[in-house]
Order: structure tokens, then sequence, then C-alpha cells
């Protein structure tokens, strides 16, 4: 069932997002090469996800998590 299949994919996608927020959120300088500190959250809440609607070619399949 298709509905099902792209439910799986938003549940995917809103783990993915929950776990690079988490990765942003730490209170801390960051040094050199870590994943940046947390001041004011936009960066976190930059961070989002999108199961794109199915179009001729594209069964819709697929989870992106990229900035809002």
């Amino acid at each position: 069932n298709r509905a099902r299949v792209r439910r799986a994919f938003v549940t995917i996608g809103q783990r993915h997002m929950r776990d690079a927020r988490r990765l942003v959120m730490r209170r801390a300088r960051s040094a050199p090469g870590e994943n940046p500190g947390y001041q004011t959250g936009r960066l976190a809440r930059s961070i989002g996800y999108m199961v794109p609607r199915a179009s001729k070619k594209r069964a819709g399949f697929m989870t992106r998590i990229a900035p809002n």
C-alpha cells in the first residue's frame, strides 16, 4: 500500500531530523571539526524534512533532510 509506505518515510524523516537537530543542540563551544554549538537555536530549527508528492516520473518514496 503506497500510503503506508509514504507514512513510513514520514516517520523515518522525523527520526533523522530529530537526530540531526540533536547533533547541533550541544550548549558548548565547538572545537574545530565538531558540530557547531547551540546559541540561539536558529540552526536547529532550520533543519527539516520533506516527503515529496508522487509525480509521473517519481513514486514519491523518499525523504529529504535539508534546511527549511
